[in-house]
Order: structure tokens, then C-alpha cells, then sequence
């Protein structure tokens, strides 16, 4: 499968049944393909991904729902609309628990199959809208789960923190997340908690009055005020000194701070917390000294995959080309080799 389309693929082993909802589907505009069964269906050449398929649950060989988990098991992403002449309540459930978008039973009316396919290629046409950040391509399943769920994420205030180990892409990931929330329009910042000293780690995070050190000719904003509006991500934060996280957790208790050498107190800006680790989460638990500050970081810790775990192709800077396979990109959400 490589292209992606409008069209719709109706499998169901009754020739009047495929002929009749074959015309009502052309008739509402959309292109159709026809299958008797689920193994022509399987061995068909296809070149596309349809944007929704209508299936009966009892067909020969392989029925409805074994083609259903077969998909599933290859990640083959589609809504689907169960047909049924039998009004099977159990069987109805299982389909819906295992994703299925309609059960209609025969005879049904044509706006009730047509309304379920509008909404299964509006579904579609969401899950492949999957924004990324520029220039990264991704195919494998936890890739895209991750996508899925930093979009989800990016729609909310929520302190997030991103473990995995280097290499995996938790800054890509936080990334996106500030892309994809409403304040994409202000500044992302970044701050690497492992790369500096207590001192110095404490007036970049702060930011410092003048006078406070030798060398503060100016007073100086640091990272939080330069995230105002928009993420501040602070990267290796399992490193950060018991001393200043202490002083983080009054930003995220009291939403307040001073500057190095300040007197006064600042009300903090709103921002966006993202955080990120490479270690793993006992030990990153273990290297956090306060655990309510633990706790106001730790909302959803979505470990990253290395790409030795992905199957598949992983996410790249650079030119829009998939790292694994080399297929250029052009604008799709992810790898066109991927079905």
C-alpha cells in the first residue's frame, strides 16, 4: 500500500449485497472496490490505503472478525464497518472493543451505512494528519503511538516528563508537543540540566540580578522568563542539585521565584513544562530528592523507544527521506513504504 485516496472497500461474500452497497457508495461520490472474501481481499495487488472498509462478519474461510485482528497484528490502520445479517449482540461488542467504527445489521438503511462512512474517512483522514516537526520521518508503531500521544498531550497544560535513552528523541518529541499546543506561537526553550554546575545552572534556570556575581553587569532573565508564552524544556533533569529543584518546586507549587541575588519575589510566567531523562525511572525517582516536586513533574511519563526496538523506520533529521528505506517523503505523515 502506498498512495493514499478517498475510496472504500466493501467485502462481503453475497454478490447482491457487494452489488448494491457498491452503487449506494458511488452514488454518494466515493470510488469502491469489491472482494468476496477476506482472502481475496488479502491477496489482492493493492496500491492504496482505502479510507474505510465494509465488512461482513460471516465470510468463508477467514470470517470478519479474524480479518479484523489480522490487520491489527500487521498495524494496517482503517476504519472499519461491520455488516451482519444476524443481530449478534457478543459479537457486535467484541468488534467495537477491538476498534471497529459501525455495526449495522441487514437490512439497514442507506443513510445509516453512508453516515458511518463519512465518519469513518473523517477518522481517517484525522490519524494521517499526525503532525511532525520538519524534516522527521517515522513509521513504526511506537513512533507513531508517540506522535498520536504527543498531539494529544499538546492539548493540554499538563507538566509532562520524557524518559528514554539518548538517542530516542525526547527533545523531537517535546518538540512537537509545543507545535501542536496553543502556545506554538511563542518561544520554545531549552535548557540541558547535566551540562552545567549548581551555580551556574541555578542564574541560567532564574536568571540574575545585577551585581549578584563578579561579572553581573546587567541584570539578566533567565530561561523561565525567556519561555513566557510558550515551553520551557529542561533536558537531564534527573541531574538537576537537590538545592534547585527545591527552588523549581516553588514554581510549580506557588508559581513564583527570585532571580540570583533578587529580593523580590516574581509571580512566574505561564509556560509550558517539559522534561525530559535518559535514565531509567527507578533511578530517575531515586535522583529526585522532593517528591512533591517528583509528583508536579511526573504527569504521564511516556518512555521513547530506541530505534533498534521500532522495526522499521525511525526518525531523522535532515532531508525528507525515510532513514530505513530511503523513500522520499513528500509531504506524507509517514513513510509512504509503510502499508
Amino acid at each position: 500500500m502506498k498512495t493514499i485516496d478517498t475510496s472504500v472497500y466493501v467485502v462481503d461474500d453475497d454478490a447482491g449485497v457487494r452489488e448494491a452497497v457498491g452503487s449506494l457508495i458511488r452514488s454518494a461520490g466515493f470510488r469502491v472496490r469489491t472482494f468476496e472474501s477476506a482472502h481475496e481481499f488479502l491477496a489482492s495487488p493493492r496500491a492504496e490505503v482505502p479510507s474505510c472498509l465494509v465488512l461482513d462478519v460471516h465470510l468463508p474461510g477467514l470470517n470478519g472478525l479474524d480479518l479484523q485482528r489480522e490487520l491489527a497484528k500487521a498495524d494496517v490502520q482503517i476504519p472499519i464497518i461491520f455488516l451482519t445479517g444476524h443481530g449478534d449482540i457478543p459479537t457486535s461488542v467484541r468488534a467495537i472493543k477491538a476498534g471497529a467504527l459501525e455495526f449495522l445489521t441487514k437490512p439497514f438503511a442507506d443513510e445509516d451505512l453512508l453516515n458511518a462512512i463519512r465518519d469513518g474517512i473523517a477518522q481517517d483522514r484525522r490519524s494521517r494528519a499526525v503532525p511532525q516537526p520538519d524534516g522527521v520521518v517515522g513509521s513504526s508503531r511506537p513512533w507513531r503511538q508517540a506522535l498520536a500521544h504527543a498531539a494529544k498531550v499538546g492539548a493540554t497544560e499538563a507538566t509532562v516528563l520524557l524518559t528514554g535513552e539518548s538517542g530516542t528523541g525526547k527533545e523531537v518529541i517535546a518538540h512537537l508537543i509545543h507545535a501542536t499546543s496553543r502556545r506554538a506561537d511563542g518561544p520554545f526553550v531549552a535548557l540541558n540540566c547535566a551540562a552545567l554546575p549548581e551555580a551556574l545552572l541555578e542564574s541560567e534556570l532564574f536568571g540574575y540580578e545585577k551585581g549578584a556575581f563578579t561579572g553581573a553587569v546587567v541584570t539578566r532573565p533567565g530561561r523561565l522568563e525567556q519561555a513566557a508564552g510558550g515551553t520551557l524544556f529542561l533536558d537531564e533533569v534527573g541531574e538537576m542539585s537537590p538545592a534547585v529543584q527545591a527552588k523549581f518546586l516553588r514554581v510549580l507549587q506557588e508559581r513564583e521565584f527570585q532571580r540570583l541575588g533578587g529580593t523580590r519575589v516574581q509571580k512566574a510566567p505561564s509556560v509550558s513544562r517539559r522534561s525530559a531523562s535518559g535514565r531509567k525511572t527507578s533511578r530517575l525517582w531515586s535522583s529526585i530528592s522532593s517528591r512533591r516536586w517528583a509528583r508536579r513533574c511526573w504527569v504521564g511519563p511516556r518512555p521513547a523507544s530506541p530505534a533498534r526496538r521500532t522495526n522499521g523506520c525511525w526518525p531523522t533529521p535532515g532531508p525528507a527521506t525515510c532513514a530505513s528505506c530511503a523513500t522520499p517523503w513528500s509531504g506524507r505523515s509517514f513513510c509512504p513504504t509503510v502499508a
